[in-house]
């Protein structure tokens, strides 16, 4: 199949590629990237993009597919599910990342029925389609008062030797990497969001296993000591890092072998519903997005982190409001057209330990593409829509 009259974007792909292209693709892989015209279509099956710009798919490095529910309230809650059902939701969830442009999904946080492992699992067997998904099980949690609420996707322990055994059970079950829980939930009652709940032996004990397993860990994290150290003990990636400070932000410049996975709009009132009629409920929300957009604007503006793309959301939330990271990373944190680009792409391809694979255009990558409406290196209003159309392992499947 050949791709002609491809608009690329020179940061999203290798090094002298054109700007104006003709993309060859030859079963799943991207052959190559050559001129307007150059590529030979004998043969070929060839679709002409008119001057449209071709992205690499999108990355969401932040999913809960166990919240693919549609009805019946918040998803959390829904611990009696039979299994099965938990597996026909995930798969719905993972299939709508797809047809919105995200061809690869990391999952942070399975249920106890590991409905993301088999989700993964069916799509990399073919018995469904569906976006790339990586793994990381159950999340791994410390015994601490309120988290029983949640106790259907908590992996908990007691101390370092049983973060061993779980850290490994995770991995026995299917898991890409592992997901820990070091502070606080803004979910739990009475929980401080800012508090570390790990212990330094406990995290390095995850890490250790991680490390031999050739993966890597993923933690849950907002406060700022609670980032520092985590960082310090090789934790490499940071989920939330919602109040990071100048250190960890200074131990993190220019390094490509961690760096901070934010979720910006999961927190905003107007992804979880509430109006400023709310009163007191709005401002606690506001005032602590505001304080979070402070951090992670610093981190941005003033240190070369590594920045992925998360979105942490359920499913109704996320076809309500689909692209309100887009608007909220653009509109509150400044951020680049440019830089939103790549932290949708290529910057969580290399957290994820992919970049290899996916996250760009270039020949032996995966042919994993989106077509979009509008240059959104000029206007980024062009990813506040549906791609036009999906490619996955060089197959349209939208």
């Amino acid at each position: 199949m050949i791709l002609k009259n491809c608009k690329l974007v020179p940061e999203l792909t290798e090094a002298n590629a054109p700007v104006m292209a003709d993309v060859i693709v030859k079963g799943s892989l991207i052959e190559a990237v050559v001129p307007c015209g150059s590529a030979d279509a004998d043969g070929h099956e060839v679709i002409d993009l008119d001057g449209a710009t071709l992205l690499p798919g999108l990355i969401d490095a932040h999913v809960h597919l166990f919240n693919g529910k549609r009805s019946g309230g918040f998803t959390l809650g829904d611990r009696d599910m039979a299994p099965s059902q938990w597996a026909y939701d995930a798969y719905a969830f993972a299939k709508w990342f797809l047809d919105n442009g995200y061809t690869t999904i990391r999952d942070v946080g399975d249920e106890s029925n590991y409905c993301g492992i088999a989700t993964r699992n069916a799509i990399q067997e073919g018995v469904v389609v569906g976006p790339r998904v990586f793994c990381s099980g159950m999340t791994i949690v410390p015994l601490t008062a309120g988290f029983n609420t949640f106790e259907f996707m908590c992996a908990f322990y007691g101390n370092k030797e049983e973060m061993r055994s779980q850290a490994r059970n995770q991995f026995y079950h299917g898991a890409d990497f592992l997901k820990l829980y070091g502070t606080g939930s803004m979910l739990v009652e009475d929980s401080m969001p800012g508090r570390r709940i790990m212990l330094e032996d406990e995290i390095s004990e995850a890490v250790a296993v991680a490390r031999l397993r050739g993966s890597y860990c993923a933690v849950h994290c907002h406060g700022a000591e609670a980032c520092d150290v985590m960082v310090d003990l090789g934790v490499r990636t940071i989920e939330h890092a919602s109040f990071i400070s100048d250190e960890t932000c200074r131990k993190l410049d220019g390094r490509k072998d961690a760096g901070l996975v934010p979720t910006i709009s999961c927190s905003l009132p107007e992804a979880q519903g509430i109006t400023r009629e709310s009163g007191a409920v709005y401002d606690r929300f506001e005032n602590i997005s505001a304080e979070r957009d402070a951090c992670i604007r610093n981190a941005g503006e003033n240190y070369d982190i590594l920045m992925g793309w998360g979105t942490d959301m359920d499913i109704m939330t996320m076809e309500k409001t689909p692209y309100i990271e887009w608007k909220a990373r653009k509109d509150r944190l400044g951020f680049s057209n440019i830089d939103l680009l790549k932290q949708a792409t290529i910057n969580s391809a290399i957290l994820m330990g992919v970049d290899d694979k996916i996250g760009s255009i270039a020949a032996g990558k995966f042919a994993d593409l989106i077509v979009v409406n509008g240059d959104p290196v000029n206007d980024i209003t062009a990813m506040y829509q549906k791609p036009v159309h999906v490619f996955k392992d060089g197959v349209m499947v939208r």
